[in-house]
């Protein structure tokens, strides 16, 4: 599914308390293509999340488009917050 975000990239991914994962990554096809525009300003990525998560323990994964040898882990906390967000866009 794609989904586009129209928020400032730079301010969101921060916010995102993300991790690097170590290695190169080798995954699944993603849940999610994001794109997050701004000003004219576009960024795109991939998105791996379980939207259906009852446990409130999984971390989301994201790779930039540009370079998806390398993955980011998402905080738990965060997760959840972008389960919101899928949620409430999949409602819109």
């Amino acid at each position: 599914m794609k989904l586009k975000i129209l928020r400032t990239p730079h301010s969101l991914l921060m916010r995102l308390r993300i991790q690097k994962i170590s290695g190169i990554a080798n995954v699944a096809s993603p849940n999610y293509e994001v794109t997050i525009q701004n000003d004219g300003n576009e960024i795109s990525c991939y998105l791996w999340i379980n939207i259906n998560d009852k446990t409130k323990k999984s971390n989301a994964m994201y790779m930039n488009k540009d370079d998806t040898d390398t993955g980011y882990k998402i905080s738990v906390e965060k997760t959840e917050s972008l389960i919101k967000l899928i949620n409430e866009i999949d409602r819109g």
